[in-house]
């Protein structure tokens, strides 16, 4: 049980770090944007959406948009819910470019409260790198199946794997491999890295250790799969993968043959 002072500590670093990286969010973030993890979500949807023509979808943290974007396509009505004003205004912003704003409604709140005033039920609720950044992660996810209607999914993605940051490999081939990968991505992006480092300098001091605090303490998914059990849920698909690196075929040698498991994903349904 986390404690309301660090609870709220937690959620105060959460607005101030995705409110200042809010424009740059998918240029500094390659593990979450380069070409394997988008693909990894985009089959993820496929499969969901050919299970059923899901019409109303949550999507929790929407961010800048990663999976709102994709969810699209499926045409669904979307509720889109996040703390920052400056993350959903990105996402605005490109709904705008393809002319498909009203087809999603934003809500800027913390999903405690939005679950508390929440009137209505959800045939598909998605997250994707959310879960870690609440305080009480588990008591939220019990509240989300509860706004499931039956036989409705819920898509967890891009979650850290337990206490995998402090267990990291250090095989040889592992080192080589990130240090192909970081001198790679200096290469070929160093004037968007040179743009990144320019922003950074008039940004205030970001302490991740608690926007990210699950993460370095280590982040429970037996717990998750636990916790969607006792919720009447039944886990359709549990994939974890290499999330680390830049590039995507390096995440997707890393998952295949080194079978390096960094982050996951589960669908459930109800």
């Amino acid at each position: 049980m986390i404690n309301p002072e660090l609870s709220k500590k937690i959620i105060d670093e959460n607005i101030k770090v995705h409110t200042f990286e809010a424009k740059v969010y998918r240029q500094i973030h390659p593990e979450v944007y380069n070409w394997y993890q988008q693909l990894l979500i985009r089959k993820d949807l496929k499969k969901i959406f050919d299970l059923n023509h899901y019409q109303t979808v949550l999507d929790v943290g929407c961010g800048t948009g990663n999976i709102t974007l994709k969810l699209l396509r499926h045409r669904p009505a979307i509720d889109a819910v996040d703390l920052s004003q400056e993350m959903l205004e990105v996402l605005r912003i490109e709904l705008q470019k393809v002319r498909r704003e009203k087809d999603v409604r934003f809500f800027k709140m913390e999903i405690e409260a939005f679950i508390q005033d929440c009137k209505k039920k959800y045939d598909l609720i998605t997250m994707s790198s959310v879960l870690h950044h609440f305080p009480d992660y588990l008591r939220v996810l019990q509240k989300l199946c509860s706004l499931l209607n039956p036989r409705g999914i819920l898509y967890v993605t891009h979650e850290p794997c337990g206490q995998y940051h402090l267990l990291r490999e250090k095989g040889l081939l592992k080192k080589l491999l990130k240090k192909i990968d970081e001198e790679l991505y200096d290469l070929f992006y160093h004037k968007r890295i040179r743009k990144i480092s320019a922003y950074y300098k008039n940004l205030p001091v970001r302490d991740c250790s608690y926007s990210d605090y699950h993460y370095f303490q280590g982040f429970q998914e037996e717990q998750v799969k636990q916790e969607l059990l006792r919720s009447g849920l039944k886990i359709i698909q549990y994939h974890p993968f290499c999330s680390e690196l830049n590039f995507g075929l390096s995440n997707l040698f890393d998952t295949i043959f080194l079978k390096t498991q960094s982050h996951f994903q589960i669908i459930a349904q109800k």
